[in-house]
């Protein structure tokens, strides 16, 4: 497995991560595929909160290898107790694995498994992810807007992402006057929607701080809008 595995990451590399979606090998006469779905969501995780993460492979066959995790770009991010069993309808090979992230940013994840079809053929399937691993005892925060322009009267909505020491009180100021859309928070990550109305036209800033008074830490972060008339034009 980790032979073919390696083989599997080199073209990888080569491709510019291009198979990231394609099952490997092709259809065999009989027209079955061989397909992977990864079911598992990978988006924001927190460092030191361990996931469940469930691959589906379609069952053409006999397994002869069972599907294995591999991290591309950390040896120190690693999937445990994983194991491969058929599904109880019998239509798929289900591999499930345990993964704690240990540091953040954005982690290539590649997962294959190895079947021999109907007809004899052995056939390799891989894919690949990225991991998003987020730090939630850190401090920090992106504030977007797709209302870079808008008319006078209107509204201009914000969003927010950030995260914090969950030990802690938090703090969030705003140049303007804001009401709240919408708040969430997901594996320690806080996103917040807002709103204001601009009173005049012009291109102004808007500015959002975080801060957190027993750490003494604070980010300021914001987004440039301009305000027209009806027309269009500032007058």
């Amino acid at each position: 497995m980790k032979r073919w595995l390696n083989v599997f990451l080199a073209f990888a590399m080569i491709l510019g991560f291009g198979m990231a979606n394609a099952p490997a090998g092709a259809a065999s006469p009989s027209d079955n595929k061989l397909e992977i779905d990864f079911r598992s969501p990978i988006d924001n995780l927190a460092v030191g909160k361990k996931i469940k993460l469930e691959v589906y492979t379609t069952n053409i066959g006999k397994l002869i290898e069972p599907g294995t995790f591999k991290f591309l770009s950390s040896a120190a991010e690693k999937v445990e107790n994983v194991k491969t069993t058929l599904s109880s309808n019998k239509k798929y090979y289900i591999t499930t694995g345990y993964y704690t992230p240990k540091a953040e940013g954005k982690h290539i994840l590649l997962f294959g498994i190895k079947v021999r079809d109907n007809s004899g053929t052995d056939r390799t399937g891989a894919t690949m992810r990225v991991v998003n691993v987020i730090d939630p005892n850190k401090l920090s925060l992106n504030v977007a807007s797709n209302d870079t322009t808008v008319t006078l009267g209107e509204y201009v909505t914000v969003t927010l992402t950030y995260t914090v020491n969950s030990k802690y009180s938090y703090k969030l100021e705003y140049s303007n006057k804001v009401k709240l859309v919408k708040s969430t928070v997901k594996n320690g990550v806080y996103t917040r929607t807002v709103k204001f109305k601009p009173e005049k036209t012009g291109t102004y800033r808007f500015t959002v701080t975080l801060s957190q008074s027993k750490t003494g830490k604070k980010i300021t972060k914001g987004i440039t809008y301009t305000v027209v008339n009806k027309q269009g034009n500032n007058p």
